[in-house]
């Protein structure tokens, strides 16, 4: 819910719509205030545009800036204003929330805190919080604008991991003599053994979501120019993966997922990302099966 609701923001602020803006404020006030037991309020609903932070607790001194903008432009602004206009007497924690993934490379830095950072805090959380904590998103993200935004996310996510597919330059060729057709019941069999059966059934479980997404995002994203270059990435990044794994499927897909979604920039949907690669182990190119594998 809380990537749905990272998606919705974006799109918003794309089109220039600030009313979105003022109400995640309003939203991550309350979420944070039953994560750390606070009592954060929103100083922009009582003097619109303060300068550098959104959230305020008069009580513990702390004071939080919201925001989706990645930039570290954007954070050296906001400790610049914090500190000209004086913030920092009255509330001397700052923290920074970016509503969205930690760049790769960036530095650490104890007052910015990222959505991974977030869900961390949130993961470990006694039950009744995080009971709290689900019926307070539920309770704030409604239902169909969700479900519209969640598709939207689904299919962006499809749609990002072509692309950074097609953008991957072609590694040098190996010598292997790849079979041309999948196989799929000796590859499952060779690959995964007893998971063969899980592998189907996950696939079969998500083809009813996501089949049409990704036929769609096919029909748009893949083409002539980069479909070669989309079967060659798998099929030699699996098998390396697949190698350095000792021959186990499982721990092989899993790794290649983790890897991916750790590659694209963007907020991704982990189930449209699984659906993919579980397509692509059926049909074709993933951990594909070399001429002396089927042979024996």
């Amino acid at each position: 819910m809380l990537a749905v609701l990272q998606c919705s923001i974006e799109n918003h602020g794309i089109i220039g719509l600030q009313d979105i803006k003022v109400a995640s404020e309003n939203f991550f006030a309350g979420l944070l205030n039953i994560i750390y037991d606070l009592q954060l309020i929103n100083v922009n609903s009582k003097k619109p545009n303060f300068p550098a932070i959104d959230l305020v607790d008069e009580q513990n001194g702390i004071c939080f800036q919201i925001t989706s903008e990645n930039r570290s432009e954007k954070i050296k602004e906001v400790k610049e204003k914090y500190h000209t206009y004086g913030l920092n007497v009255q509330y001397p924690n700052l923290k920074i929330f970016i509503f969205n993934k930690k760049p790769k490379g960036r530095e650490p830095d104890k007052q910015v805190m990222y959505k991974d950072d977030l869900l961390n805090e949130i993961q470990i959380l006694e039950i009744d919080k995080l009971t709290e904590i689900q019926k307070y998103l539920t309770d704030n993200i409604k239902i169909e604008s969700f479900r519209q935004t969640k598709k939207a996310l689904e299919f962006k996510s499809i749609e990002n991991i072509i692309k950074y597919l097609s953008a991957e330059p072609p590694k040098k060729s190996e010598d292997v003599n790849y079979e041309s057709k999948p196989h799929p019941e000796e590859k499952l069999e060779l690959r995964f053994k007893e998971y063969k059966e899980a592998i189907t059934s996950e696939w079969a479980e998500l083809n009813g979501e996501y089949d049409a997404l990704l036929k769609e995002a096919k029909k748009q994203f893949i083409d002539d120019g980069n479909s070669n270059k989309i079967k060659c990435y798998l099929k030699r990044t699996s098998r390396e993966i697949l190698i350095e794994e000792k021959n186990n499927g499982k721990n092989a897909l899993n790794r290649l997922m983790s890897e991916l979604q750790q590659k694209l920039d963007s907020e991704v949907n982990e189930g449209a990302i699984r659906y993919y690669l579980l397509s692509e182990l059926i049909e074709c190119d993933l951990f594909t099966l070399t001429s002396g594998e089927l042979k024996n």
